[in-house]
């Protein structure tokens, strides 16, 4: 990291990024994580829109920010649609399939178990009926806790 002057953000922390072919780039840390916000936010926008653009539940559809992706079945979860880094738009198309949108408030209520859940890619106005729970399978260390010897000495 070295601090250099950037045309935007004046003088700030430069990273050395890949630039493929094996060379290596400088670039304004700022201007990156604004680039990276962009994308998640188009990704998000163009996933919202072919899923229906509103909740499949009660129609909310003012901000996509408030708008989920919510696994139907959780054993067959791959990644969070919401949370996902560094994965093409065709990996999040297959993962959202997998899902039903539904708002903050919606999600909410079907993770406390009050609301069923619509079926994956169902769509507000559309006839549906609710889907079983199903629930997660518990998480399980992948080694025995003596086995951590970092974490316990």
């Amino acid at each position: 990291m070295e601090v250099r002057s950037c045309k935007r953000h004046g003088l700030v922390e430069f990273g050395n990024y890949r630039a493929g072919g094996g060379k290596t780039r400088w670039m304004c840390k700022s201007c990156v994580a604004e680039a990276v916000t962009r994308r998640h936010q188009k990704v998000k926008r163009i996933l919202v829109a072919e899923w229906g653009g509103a909740c499949a539940i009660c129609g909310y559809n003012r901000s996509v920010s408030s708008l989920h992706f919510h696994h139907v079945d959780p054993t067959t979860k791959s990644f969070a649609v919401n949370m996902a880094h560094g994965k093409s738009l065709a990996a999040f198309k297959a993962e959202a399939r997998k899902c039903v949108l539904v708002c903050a408030n919606c999600h909410g209520e079907i993770e406390a178990g009050l609301t069923q859940s619509p079926p994956a890619m169902a769509k507000y106005g559309e006839d549906w009926t609710a889907v079983e729970a199903v629930e997660a399978p518990p998480m399980e260390d992948a080694r025995p806790r003596d086995e951590h010897p970092r974490l316990f000495p």
